[in-house]
């Protein structure tokens, strides 16, 4: 009775493994095309004010600070972070927001190419790193927070890369929880020689 269970549930587990196969191929694709758009693509646009006409024309003349409202891409803003001298905030949004992201998409293309075997201590990792991949959107949304709280009614749009970074995480998660290794597949990770 327990080896016709352990077939059924052998058998169970390959059938869905062919099922849940290429909807992680369908979804790797949409997060590494997503974000890979949102690298170049706007951002956000912010319209810095600060609250009456007079003293920003007077800021102008005195600073050259412009008010225009300026487009930022993920890649410009880190840029324009580091050239400004916040070159921290510009390492930490580059870390989480840029290598992070391109080092799980990897690691998930390898997985649904089935370039790692499911038993690798790498697909393990990968499938531990997937619980960081809102710490991206944390960020975005940490970023929005800090510019609406700026005085004078500076006013923050987010652009279409937004929504490209957005679908990239969402698509990647996805990915990532139909392409995670099962028990049974840590187990044997774990102890090769062992049969249950």
């Amino acid at each position: 009775m327990a080896a016709t269970k352990r077939q059924f549930t052998a058998v169970t587990e390959a059938n869905s493994d062919d099922f849940r196969r290429p909807q992680a191929v369908l979804l790797t694709v949409i997060a590494v095309g997503s974000f890979v758009l949102t690298l170049p693509a706007p951002f956000f646009r912010m319209q810095p004010r600060l609250g009456s006409a007079v003293l920003e024309k007077i800021v102008t003349l005195t600073t050259g600070e412009s008010f225009e409202a300026q487009t930022f891409s993920l890649l410009g803003g880190i840029r324009h972070l580091w050239v400004d001298g916040q070159s921290g905030l510009a390492a930490v949004l580059f870390l989480f927001s840029v290598l992070f992201p391109v080092i799980k998409l990897t690691g998930l293309v390898l997985q649904v190419g089935q370039l790692l075997p499911t038993t690798s201590s790498a697909v393990v990792w990968l499938s531990r790193l997937g619980k960081w991949s809102m710490l991206d959107v944390l960020v975005l949304a940490l970023i929005v927070v800090a510019f609406k709280a700026f005085p004078g009614g500076t006013r923050i749009e987010l652009c279409w890369g937004t929504w490209t970074f957005a679908i990239s995480v969402i698509a990647s998660m996805a990915a990532s929880q139909l392409t995670s290794p099962t028990k049974s597949d840590v187990k044997t990770r774990v102890d090769p020689g062992k049969t249950h």
